[in-house]
C-alpha cells in the first residue's frame, strides 16, 4: 500500500485553522497590491497582473474553505483526548513537594501531546510531574 502525496489543501486542513487564513492574507496581498507593480514582457502574465487583483478576494476565499474542517479536525482531537484523559488515581504516589497525590493524566498541548504522566493534584499551586512507564 502506497503513501498518498498530499496536496496543499490537505496540509492546510490538517494544520491549525489560522493557517488558512495566514495563507489567504498573504495571497489577497500578493495578488492585490504585489502582482500589478511587477512589469512583465509576456502579454499573458500582463493579462494577469491587470486581471487579478479584481478577482483577489474570491481567490484567497477559496484558500479560507480549510480553515473550518481544520478547525472541526481540532475539536475531534481534543475530545477524543478528553474523552481517554480519566484521572485515575494512584494511591502509593504522592507528590515530593506537597504531599499530595499524584495523578494519572495525559497530556492534551504540547510536542508531548497524548502521552502518559503523573502529576500533582494540588495543580496549579504545585506543578510537580513525573514520567510515566507503562
Amino acid at each position: 500500500m502506497g503513501r498518498k502525496n498530499k496536496g496543499f489543501f490537505d496540509l492546510l486542513i490538517e494544520s491549525p485553522w489560522w493557517c488558512s487564513v495566514i495563507v489567504s492574507a498573504i495571497i489577497y496581498g500578493v495578488l492585490k497590491w504585489i502582482f500589478p507593480i511587477i512589469s512583465f514582457d509576456n502579454v499573458f502574465f500582463k493579462g494577469m497582473a491587470q486581471a487579478l487583483p479584481n478577482k483577489a478576494g474570491y481567490i484567497a476565499f477559496v484558500f479560507l474553505i480549510p480553515a473550518p474542517f481544520s478547525a472541526l479536525n481540532s475539536w475531534r482531537k481534543r475530545q477524543r483526548l478528553d474523552k481517554h484523559a480519566e484521572v485515575k488515581l494512584e494511591q502509593t504516589d504522592i507528590c515530593p513537594r506537597c504531599n499530595k497525590q499524584l495523578q494519572l493524566k495525559i497530556a492534551r498541548k504540547g510536542p508531548n501531546a497524548g502521552s502518559k504522566f503523573y502529576g500533582c493534584s494540588g495543580f496549579p499551586d504545585c506543578k510537580f510531574t513525573k514520567s510515566y512507564q507503562d
